[in-house]
């Protein structure tokens, strides 16, 4: 109809990552079916809950403030998995790979804080985390041998926004519990709008000089805030304010970051003032994801509970 269309497209989402569309066919619809772009709620293949068992599984927090919980992979416990909404799938480490016989399914490289990692993909037969199973998993295979100085333990793995979009997610702070809804239905509870960038989970907040932003949620981070390394040179937020250097860790290593005092942070109707946070420097990993000013971690609502309904867009701070 004398529409001119891209028929190859390759976009670049990170160093040595690509996404390659290819369009052999262009069809001009009559009329749009009305739920075409309604949003998929049905569970992922491979879900069950069983209701015989108990909802509550108890988190153990490392030394770092990080969230550890049980799973069993292939009918077996190997060890601790990182609660980590900042994970945008599942991740098993090489040696438990080997020993619950995974069978290797492709590569690709793994993006971080710091850099970027090769990293090979695994499928299991089951996971299982309290009531809820998940049967024949992909995880993608990371050496995670760096977690566990700091951490004490065996880290097993990290059970990211695959295992979140199976189930309602209830983190529990206050009781060191990770409830697991099948449904949920609360009254007491302020639902709020949830939005995905990359796989992770964003909400907005409003922050010193009234600024509202859109931030993303990192369970895997102990920290208040970090703001991302543009949203720190838009708004000088290191100008006169008294910062010191840190280090920022994670998939890829380390980089460093300052860190310093805000005024205050607004999340979800729980304002904290004088929170200590992190302020990103200029670097390629430093903007992990488009129109965003930053990432909050747990520290943002500590001794309370954050509710994830990550099918129905939603969430919920008690």
């Amino acid at each position: 109809d004398g529409r001119q269309v891209p028929c190859d497209v390759r976009i670049g989402s990170g160093p040595g990552q690509a996404t390659h569309f290819r369009f052999d066919k262009l069809q001009t619809l009559e009329e749009v079916p009305a739920d075409l772009f309604a949003p998929m709620k049905a569970k992922p293949r491979g879900t069950r809950y069983l209701e015989r068992r108990t909802p509550l599984v108890n988190i153990r927090r490392a030394p770092t403030g990080h969230l550890m919980i049980p799973a069993l992979v292939n009918g077996k416990d190997h060890g601790w998995f990182l609660l980590d909404t900042g994970a945008a799938t599942l991740c098993i480490s090489g040696d438990v790979a080997q020993s619950a016989r995974m069978k290797p399914v492709g590569s690709t490289r793994a993006v971080g804080v710091a850099g970027s990692t090769k990293a090979g993909f695994r499928r299991a037969r089951q996971l299982a985390i309290g009531p809820l199973v998940m049967d024949n998993p992909i995880f993608l295979q990371l050496d995670l041998s760096f977690l566990e100085p700091a951490f004490g333990v065996k880290i097993a793995g990290i059970c990211g926004t695959e295992m979140f979009h199976r189930a309602i997610f209830e983190i529990d702070l206050a009781e060191n519990e990770l409830v697991i809804h099948e449904t949920l239905e609360d009254d007491d509870l302020v639902w709020r709008p949830l939005s995905f960038l990359g796989r992770i989970p964003a909400m907005t907040a409003t922050y010193e000089g009234d600024r509202t932003g859109l931030f993303r949620f990192d369970s895997g981070s102990a920290k208040v805030l970090e703001f991302d390394a543009d949203t720190v040179e838009e708004f000088g937020l290191i100008e006169k304010r008294k910062v010191h250097e840190t280090q920022v860790g994670g998939v890829g290593g380390s980089r460093s970051a300052d860190e310093g005092e805000l005024a205050w942070v607004e999340f979800a109707g729980h304002r904290t003032s004088a929170p200590l946070v992190t302020f990103s420097r200029s670097g390629p990993t430093a903007k992990r994801a488009p129109s965003t000013d930053g990432v909050f971690g747990l520290g943002i609502i500590p001794g309370m509970a954050i509710v994830f309904d990550y099918g129905d867009e939603r969430y919920a701070v008690r």
